[in-house]
């Protein structure tokens, strides 16, 4: 502790201690690898495609994912959904929601 009058154990309950590494922002390739990760981890999908990867301001990443919900049984008109993975500086993960389902050769919600 620095011995600052702000450093009281009270201020500093909940404060993440990290090491030099994790300080270092995320990288977009390192950020669509955390959130592949954690959407085949969350529905057991298969991924189809990144379709978007972008910083937010406050250095989190917005990465959407096409995952397969359901394989066709004849042709390729699979049903799709669309997720947004939220991942934080750090890489952990902030949260997922789905935005859409379509089925592949139509490109329109279901």
């Amino acid at each position: 502790m620095s011995g600052e009058e702000g450093d009281t154990l009270e201020n500093l309950v909940g404060t993440e201690f990290r090491s030099e590494r994790s300080l270092e922002a995320l990288g977009m390739a390192e950020a669509v690898d955390h959130a592949r990760a954690a959407i085949t981890t969350l529905t057991s999908s298969e991924l189809d495609a990144v379709s978007l990867a972008e910083e937010i301001d406050d250095h989190s990443w917005r990465v959407e994912l096409d995952v397969v919900e359901s394989a066709a049984r004849l042709g390729d008109n699979d049903l799709l959904c669309a997720y947004e993975v939220r991942i934080a500086p750090n890489g952990k993960l902030l949260g997922f929601r789905r935005l859409r389902r379509y089925h592949r050769e139509s490109g329109d919600a279901a």
